[in-house]
């Protein structure tokens, strides 16, 4: 019995659970024929406040929605809001609160629009050694099809119920006892959130960070999109090649939007086409590392390029698959 205890006293240190579990909600309202909002939002702890994470307009309209100033809130979010006035454009006005919208206008016309959801958990797991630790922010799903769809962007098998147990070990692998000196500081984690979803597709923001001192910490970025089957989608393998130069430079015009903030400019000889390209609700994003066009205040930039005009730079049947409404 005592080293039972010791052992799960030893199991609360190096494998340590965040004691708040965030409940992630994914909602598509049918607002009319082939016409849905997508709306996504997040409570942390059973009292805590639902608040507004991204939604976005798809069908005759597409476009992304906001809440107040703000189109997206990234995963802090504590620093979302959890109520306000929501709109698309002009197409749709709501009021959003308690995880939900109220008071619906769609084209001028006020509805009661039917709302479908999944629901995702998203806990922290952390292993520490001496002065090093690696964090893994983890995601789980009762809804069968969502949970093989995590299974396949996490490439191991679990269940919510096995949760603690596989991410606590993946963070303790992550960490090996050889890799680091015993006075080397350093901080590493894993986050897998959800940036974007629809009836088809499930797009996935993964960021890779780690700490070994100096002002901040460093970020890599990558977008995955999978289908519902669970089917990761290699969208940039499917560009036309011969079209490259002239998605180039209609990248850099989109770059021109930064001013003098941007690194590069139409002469730039060091910009390329990202290889990091997913749907987003207002078109598609090509995504850019900290400090490869922009300063690290603005994160990892995206670059969108609207679905009509986006067409033209893809094949044909990759992109009736993987990105086409």
């Amino acid at each position: 019995m005592r080293i039972f205890l010791v052992l799960l006293t030893i199991c609360g240190i190096l494998c340590a659970k965040d004691s708040a579990t965030t409940k992630l909600s994914y909602k598509t309202y049918t607002l009319g024929e082939n016409a849905f909002l997508y709306l996504a939002s997040a409570q942390e702890g059973a009292k805590g406040k639902a608040r507004f994470l991204f939604a976005g307009l798809d069908g005759a309209v597409r476009q992304s929605c906001r809440l107040g100033e703000q189109e997206r809130y990234f995963s802090n979010d504590t620093d979302a809001p959890s109520e306000g006035e929501f709109m698309c454009g002009e197409t749709l006005k709501a009021r959003f609160a308690h995880g939900a919208l109220e008071n619906v206008q769609w084209n001028g016309r006020k509805i009661a629009p039917e709302s479908r959801e999944f629901r995702v958990e998203r806990a922290t797991f952390t292993h520490k050694r001496r002065k090093t630790s690696m964090s893994i922010t983890a995601l789980c799903s009762d809804d069968s099809t969502i949970q093989n769809v995590l299974q396949k962007a996490y490439d191991m098998p679990y269940q919510c119920a096995t949760m603690p147990q596989a991410f606590s070990k993946a963070a303790q692998e992550a960490l090996k006892d050889d890799v680091f000196e015993d006075n080397e500081v350093y901080d590493a984690s894993f986050l897998l959130e959800i940036v974007y979803f629809d009836s088809k597709r499930i797009v996935f923001e993964e960021i890779t960070s780690s700490y070994t001192g100096g002002a901040h910490a460093s970020h890599v970025y990558d977008l995955r999109t999978f289908s519902r089957n669970g089917e990761e989608l290699e969208l940039a393998n499917s560009l036309v090649p011969q079209n490259l130069p002239k998605l180039k430079q209609r990248l850099l015009q989109e770059v021109k939007r930064y001013g003098s903030a941007a690194f590069v400019d139409e002469n730039s000889s060091d910009f390329d086409v990202s290889k990091i390209i997913a749907p987003a609700y207002n078109g598609i994003a090509f995504l850019y590392q900290p400090y490869e066009i922009l300063p690290y205040s603005f994160g990892a930039p995206r670059l969108i390029i609207s679905y009509d005009e986006a067409a033209q730079y893809f094949a044909p049947e990759i992109f009736k698959q993987a990105l086409a409404r």
